[in-house]
């Protein structure tokens, strides 16, 4: 029996140990003591608030509420240490008074777990002890006395935490809710629903809720405004970045503006030093009105001085236009039959930049022919430095034909003039010596060149002599004749309608339809040189294997790797393996690069059904991209022109297509370049 006397007190005061360390742990200041009601109040009232404002956040802002919390609690009470005589139940307060404060059970000592804590509300709960008979001392006191003794110290922990808990004695809980005045209706009562769900564990108590709803928006008086230097230094600080961005970017604008406004006067001074210099010196004011009578050849409207250094290029035509229809609608017609590239780029001008209205007034004075062949030159536009060259081109043409008007003014005679070519012009000079020096002086030098080229020698010293002996008179005295015997020179020529499909069809069309289109213009009638224009605007795509080496070669290596092994793919062995060592000879990267790329794309099917299946539509990208390079290649030109016209002049005396291709010599094309750089 002593021996587990001895093992339950050991056991008593190891729990008892154990729950003191366990409480410590759970008190928030230091020691084994709860702090003073007054601290527990501070730090449930910032509990309870730190509550609402979580809850208020979910809904408003944080600036438009305030909470405050107010905590009432009682007096603590003294606990009672040592139990007193005389009663009730007193003599066992540790047992009968905490009844309904400390819970008991019912359970032996040996059956409980060895790690067995009961907690009460405040966490703790004493171990229940089966008799408390066996902690009699040895000399065996009555139990009388020992009830009179003081309570163990653990238990009047206990009651000294019990009384000094807040939860035992709060009297009232209060929480004050300041809201924005400006909060919707249904805002306000989804807050008070909020609220009214919220559960604190106050015991017994239940807070009450007070709302109330007040301004919140600032408002800044004039005394709110900074007031010294440094606070609007400080405020300017805090956007420095800003403004310096801003004054960046103005700094940046003003300079930009003033380059411009620079290049733009430089700009109106060039053109302007060019319109003086195409109109000629300005006469002196004294001479004036002198000079205006001498004008006897302008046109009705002669331009003011002032105006013709102010007008450039189409707008220039477009006062021209206006002034003298007559004239400007034959320097079209002049162009038109031209054909040359300055002429071509000039009525491309017009079409880009005069209205449509203008346009009309000069169609309708143009034959259906005209009009054929001018769209045939609108295949591209005129930009940048090229319309400013071709304005130039106008202004000059017609400050010419202002200066210098032309001895015939009349419109069938002009007509028929520019329908003439140079071989039927030299036959009519020689048929006609009489008639032949009008000829020789109305037309360009250009063309008089080209007369003079188609005359035998003895004839081109009697055309010159003539030419010698015309005076302008002559036109008046002679105009019926000139015109009647002209007009029997002039090419008699109907366009066939379908050959304006042609036109259009030749580049859209697959290279092995394209030779049966040019062999059709061939046999309509069309002359080598018009087959030769047709050609170079579309490079015959049966020329393209014949390139000159270097140009070819050029081509092959700026196509596109993906499309160049499709092609290479898709060619005959013969011209495969000439493209092959153009671009890709033997035992270069190049090749070895070749080598991979076609070991690829023998595994993608996509690739092998595009060259199974349309070689022909691999064949035409190629020529396309070909096409774009010869169209800007200015330096080659000249080859491009003699294979051309090599091939065109075989077309026309009967060869197929593919056979007039294989009897072009490239190396013929470079000796004739030669042959007329040298000459």
């Amino acid at each position: 029996m002593k021996f587990l006397s001895v093992v339950r007190k050991s056991v008593a005061v190891f729990l008892n140990v154990f729950i003191l360390t366990a409480n410590a742990s759970e008190i928030p200041t230091s020691g084994s003591f709860l702090p003073s009601l007054d601290w527990q109040k501070v730090g449930l009232e910032k509990a309870i608030g730190e509550k609402v404002r979580t809850a208020l956040s979910r809904i408003i802002k944080s600036n438009e509420y305030l909470v405050d919390v107010e905590i009432n609690v009682n007096q603590a009470t003294k606990p009672k240490f040592t139990p007193q005589d005389g009663e009730d139940g007193a003599g066992d307060e540790g047992a009968e008074d905490n009844k309904g404060k400390v819970k008991i059970k019912d359970i032996l000592p040996d059956q409980l777990p060895k790690d067995y804590i009961v907690f009460s509300k405040l966490g703790l709960e004493a171990p229940l002890i089966e008799d408390f008979n066996d902690f009699k001392d040895e000399k065996g006191k009555p139990l009388a006395d020992k009830k009179k003794e003081p309570l163990p110290p653990f238990e009047q922990l206990w009651k000294y935490n019990k009384s000094l808990d807040i939860f035992n004695n709060l009297e009232s809980v209060k929480i004050y809710i300041q809201l924005s005045e400006q909060l919707h209706p249904t805002t306000r009562e989804n807050i008070k629903k909020m609220l009214n769900a919220l559960k604190f564990n106050l015991n017994d108590v239940t807070p009450e809720l007070e709302i109330t709803y007040i301004n919140m928006q600032e408002k800044k008086s004039g005394l709110d405004l900074p007031s010294s230097v440094g606070e609007i230094l400080a405020l300017i600080s805090r956007f420095s970045n800003m403004f310096g961005l801003i004054m960046a970017a103005i700094v940046i604008g003003l300079i930009a503006f003033m380059l411009f406004n620079k290049w733009a006067k430089l700009d109106k001074d060039k053109n302007d030093a060019q319109n003086q210099a195409l109109a000629g010196p300005a006469p002196k004011e004294d001479e004036e009105e002198e000079d205006d009578k001498a004008a006897a050849g302008l046109p009705p409207g002669p331009f003011d001085q002032e105006n013709t250094s102010a007008i450039a290029g189409v707008e220039r035509y477009q006062t021209f236009l206006d002034n003298s229809p007559v004239e400007a609608v034959m320097l079209v017609k002049k162009w038109v039959a031209s054909g040359e590239s300055k002429e071509k780029n000039a009525l491309r001008a017009l079409v880009q930049q005069l209205k449509n209205d203008t346009l009309l007034k000069i169609f309708a004075k143009l034959t259906q022919e005209e009009r054929d062949l001018w769209k045939s030159f609108l295949d591209k536009q005129v930009i940048g430095n090229d319309l400013l060259e071709t304005n130039a081109f106008i202004s000059n043409q017609i400050v010419e034909d202002i200066l210098v008007p032309s001895a015939i003014v009349d419109a069938e005679a002009c007509d028929t003039l520019m329908r003439i070519n140079p071989e039927r012009a030299a036959q009519f000079v020689k048929e006609n010596p009489d008639l032949g020096k009008i000829l020789m002086n109305v037309m360009s030098s250009k063309f008089i060149a080209k007369i003079l080229e188609n005359l035998d020698e003895e004839y081109v010293e009697l055309a010159i002599a003539r030419g010698m002996e015309y005076r302008r008179e002559d036109v008046g005295q002679m105009l019926s004749e000139f015109k009647s015997k002209l007009a029997k020179y002039k090419e008699q020529k109907t366009r066939i309608p379908f050959l304006e499909k042609i036109l259009d069809l030749i580049p859209i069309s697959m290279p092995a339809r394209e030779n049966s289109l040019f062999k059709a213009l061939a046999q309509s009638g069309e002359d080598a040189d018009t087959l030769k224009k047709i050609a170079l605007q579309n490079f015959p795509a049966v020329l393209v294997p014949v390139l000159p080496d270097k140009i070819l070669k050029s081509a092959l290596q700026q196509y596109p790797m993906g499309q160049k092994i499709e092609l290479v793919s898709t060619l005959k062995e013969d011209m495969r393996d000439k493209f092959i060592t153009l671009f890709a000879p033997k035992g270069s990267k190049a090749s070895d690069m070749l080598t991979l790329e076609l070991e690829k794309i023998e595994n993608d099917l996509a690739i092998q059904r595009k060259i199974r299946e349309t070689p022909d539509v691999v064949w035409k990208e190629f020529v396309d991209y070909t096409r774009k390079i010869i169209r800007n290649d200015k330096i080659n030109s000249s080859d491009y022109d003699n294979m051309v016209t090599q091939w065109a002049d075989k077309i026309i005396g009967g060869e197929s297509p593919e056979m007039a291709a294989q009897a072009v010599d490239p190396e013929k094309t470079a000796t004739n370049r030669s042959v007329k750089a040298a000459a």
